[in-house]
């Protein structure tokens, strides 16, 4: 197809300074723990593994944006675009000034080739 979002260049944001994935002081134990192992997987590149920790960790609290983010950047990471789209969207729903899930649904967009919306 030729718009160049093969898994090793898809444009997103590498998570080096965990202290930009800072999760609210009162989150839940076992929130923070799914979402710490998912960042970890994803970190390693077992991005299976990752979403099963980020949906562990949506499931304890649907409104985690910064798991949803999560799951965003392993579709995207796998070439999953709508499900990238709807995770990032879901990221956005829950905090609109998360810079993370904005980056990646421009990014998840760009590879679907919905240029428009990914300005």
């Amino acid at each position: 197809m030729g718009n160049n979002c093969s898994s090793k260049s898809v444009p997103v944001q590498k998570n080096t300074n965990e202290s930009q994935w800072a999760m609210a002081p009162d989150s839940n134990p076992d929130e923070l723990k799914n979402f710490s192992t998912g960042k970890f997987f994803e970190n390693q590149g077992e991005y299976w593994k990752a979403i099963e920790s980020y949906n562990l960790a949506t499931k304890i609290n649907p409104q985690s944006s910064m798991s949803h983010s999560g799951l965003g950047n392993c579709y995207l990471k796998q070439g999953d675009y709508p499900r990238s789209v709807d995770a990032y969207k879901k990221a956005l729903s829950a905090d609109p000034n998360n810079k993370f899930a904005c980056n990646g649904l421009a990014s998840a967009y760009a590879c679907i080739l919905r240029k428009d919306d990914a300005i």
